[in-house]
């Protein structure tokens, strides 16, 4: 046998091999040829046996890991944006013997996605059968698990894996190891609570040093929140907010807001609906730097509660900058800062210590969204929910400030299930209001005025905001995420049953409000109309 010969034996059972081996690694199916009829169905079932077992373990559709809540007994997909096949994907399992097998509603389309239905199908054997549900989702998807119950204060070990389906996602699924608490006040209590994030890896050592990720394109980070939209009837208001505060700051010196995207949450095998997902305010997103030896000069104060005093015990502020390069300097700032501003009124002491550009945007954001949580009474000037940043200047500290908390925004208060529809500003009593008041002259109002103006033009356009508005009515209801939201935590806050099912209501609201807040601020001398609610289905 000459070696030319030999040669093309091996090459031919080289290809063989070849064939074989990508046979096995390519997607057994598709999903257009597992979609089988009643009848076709009822051969497969008729031939095997039912079992409650695990049949299906691993699940990929065009290669990408679908996620399953053990709980429900339902698999989640994630369509990635633009993506070919994305509504026939190919199907990949766990093991070539477990097949698929959809029946029912089957057709993948935007209108199955918006309805939040979830389509049936089975898996089976050559000997067994097992029922599931495939839900499907435009958004991305965040998995938590964890041994131990979640805690308020004290963190927990979760592990942590988000699913990024941006078309163009740098990185399409991020793990992690890390830690979790609950977060929030009087939202602890509630049936969905909110998550502090701590994401952690393990060094070559062996030891746990944090991790920072760019989550969904947002930056760097290893701390981040998961709040739950659920006392929000149309699950938009803090993240509205929170964006309009990040685009409003980023022209300023320091970048004081936090950017936020909209995820589906699977806890513990569970899966836990809508959440919004950001940062944190704090010394990386404010750009505060370290000293030599690691510790801060500048510093960062929460106002947490209502109480109008300086007074650490009693919870009314609370120092979130670590490694202060002198905590007892910071507290007396803080201290001297509070009294001189809010006690005793002191007007040049304001105008050297504080950054008015900041206080004028604070009073414009919480008058524009309408902020019951910030505010306050005028009498005892009890405002809370407020960040005080402390900068550093040539002899003493400028001070900043950077509202938080939004779910008690653009018309809905602090109970449960009202709606109050305001369309007429009024003045929001908090610090940054009572600032502007003590220094009271035409300057400052010029400077208001022409700030709202500027920012009407640009950030808070009609134009923006109501494109904002539109996305995450694609992002939550285009997406059947509001409807999975429903059917998890039935007890939350959402659209009235005899109400359209989307954000047209709230839509025209923002509209007539943004009418009634420029000519509150002097932008058109006449009072709008009030609205009639003629809103469209």
């Amino acid at each position: 046998m000459n070696r030319n010969y030999v040669a093309i034996i091996i090459g031919i059972m080289s290809l063989g091999l070849f064939i074989t081996a990508a046979s096995v690694l390519t997607p057994h199916s598709n999903y257009k040829d597992a979609v089988v009829t009643s009848e076709q169905l009822k051969e497969i079932t008729s031939k095997r046996e039912e079992t409650k077992e695990q049949l299906l373990t691993s699940l990929k559709f065009n290669g990408h890991k679908v996620y399953y809540a053990q709980a429900n007994k339902t698999w989640y997909y994630s369509i990635v944006g633009g993506e070919d096949k994305a509504y026939t994907p190919n199907i990949e399992t766990n093991d070539r013997a477990v097949k698929l097998a959809f029946y029912g509603e089957t057709t993948i389309n935007d209108s199955l996605i918006a309805s939040g239905k979830t389509v049936n199908f089975i898996a089976y054997t050559d000997k067994e059968y097992a029922y599931y549900e495939l839900a499907i989702t435009k958004l991305p998807l965040i998995t938590i698990s964890h041994e131990q119950e979640i805690l308020a204060e004290t963190d927990v070990d979760m592990s942590f894996e988000l699913f990024d389906n941006r078309k163009n996602a740098l990185k399409r699924i991020i793990q992690t190891e890390g830690s979790i608490h609950y977060r929030g006040a009087t939202s602890k209590n509630l049936d969905k609570r909110s998550y502090r994030l701590n994401l952690r890896e393990k060094s070559i050592g062996e030891h746990n040093r944090n991790s920072s990720q760019s989550l969904l394109g947002m930056r760097e980070d290893d701390d981040w929140i998961l709040y739950a939209p659920y006392n929000d009837g149309e699950k938009i208001r803090n993240q509205l907010s929170e964006e309009l505060w990040y685009e409003a700051t980023s022209d300023h010196d320091i970048q004081t807001g936090v950017e936020a995207k909209f995820v589906e949450v699977i806890e513990n095998g569970k899966f836990a609906g809508i959440y919004s997902l950001s940062t944190t305010i704090d010394e990386k997103a404010l750009g505060i730097g370290k000293n030599s030896d690691g510790t801060y000069s500048d510093f960062i104060f929460k106002k947490n509660s209502t109480l109008n005093t300086c007074d650490e015990t009693e919870n009314v502020y609370e120092l979130k900058t670590d490694k202060i390069e002198n905590v007892d300097n910071a507290w007396d700032t803080l201290c001297e800062y509070h009294n001189k501003s809010l006690v005793k009124k002191d007007t040049e002491y304001i105008k050297q210590h504080s950054n008015i550009d900041s206080i004028i945007d604070v009073s414009l954001f919480n008058i524009l969204i309408n902020n019951h949580d910030f505010a306050a009474t005028e009498i005892n000037m009890n405002y809370k929910n407020t960040y005080l940043i402390f900068r550093k200047s040539t002899n003493s500290y400028i001070v900043s400030y950077i509202p938080w908390d939004f779910d008690g925004t653009w018309g809905k208060s602090g109970i449960k299930d009202e709606i109050i529809y305001y369309f007429k500003p009024t003045k929001v009593f908090s610090q940054a209001n009572f600032i502007l008041d003590i220094i009271n002259n035409n300057n400052i109002e010029k400077q208001t005025k022409e700030r709202y103006e500027a920012l009407r033009q640009s950030y808070w356009s009609n134009n923006n905001i109501q494109n904002l508005i539109n996305k995450y009515e694609s992002d939550i209801y285009k997406s059947g995420a509001y409807i999975r939201e429903k059917a998890a935590w039935p007890n939350g806050s959402y659209i009235p049953d005899d109400e359209p099912q989307n954000l047209n209501r709230f839509r025209e609201y923002v509209k007539k409000r943004l009418e009634y807040t420029d000519y509150y601020y002097g932008l058109t001398e006449t009072e709008p109309e009030p609205l009639d609610w003629s809103f469209e289905e």
